[in-house]
């Protein structure tokens, strides 16, 4: 009798450890989807975040582009009209110069910006501090027009990971509207 105690409260003991096991194990899995899920959704956060701030970088410059670009055909008209000089004379080259500042300014705003939230557990491509134009360290290449120079593209791409996805977003040069894709990774 003594002994059939001992077996029964054995069995009871292993099937508790089984039970145990198997909740921790259910307990463990919950957990990594819950920060696989947290992951995504900072991804996701993410590429909103620098979608955004690159859609207004686009938007921005491309209208201080069209001014700049206005500004020179003026300066190229007053040679054909000498009387216009008056207006576009040391205003023009003011109104030029600010632009100038200011698109070398925004840029580097959007870098800082970049920067501070790949500290902030978003993890920017180096590319994506490259920005849609081209730009030096310190100044942007100028066409005729003095307008920055873009990459030679129609979209801009940032690639962002987040949890299993891998999200890619695209920007429109002449709009800067921006289109996101989720891509599942498979590890």
């Amino acid at each position: 009798m003594n002994n059939q105690k001992g077996s029964a409260s054995f069995l009871v003991i292993v099937s508790l450890l089984i039970v145990c096991l198997s909740f921790t194990m259910i307990v463990k899995k919950d957990i990594s989807q819950i920060k696989e899920q947290n992951d995504t959704y900072y991804g996701l956060l993410c590429a909103k975040e620098v979608n955004s701030e690159t859609g207004r970088l686009v938007t921005e410059i491309n209208f201080t582009n069209k001014i700049l670009k206005l500004l020179k055909a003026g300066k190229l008209l007053t040679s054909l009209i000498p009387q216009l000089r008056l207006l576009t004379g040391f205003l023009g080259k003011a109104s030029q110069k600010s632009l100038k500042a200011y698109q070398n300014a925004r840029v580097q705003k959007y870098r800082i910006t970049l920067s501070s939230l790949n500290r902030q557990r978003c993890h920017v491509l180096p590319k994506s501090y490259k920005t849609p134009f081209q730009f030096g360290l310190v100044s942007a290449r100028r066409d005729k027009w003095d307008r920055i120079k873009m990459r030679n593209r129609s979209n801009w791409e940032h690639r962002y990971f987040g949890g299993n996805l891998s999200i890619k977003s695209k920007v429109n040069m002449r709009s800067g509207k921006t289109q996101t894709k989720l891509i599942r990774r498979i590890f």
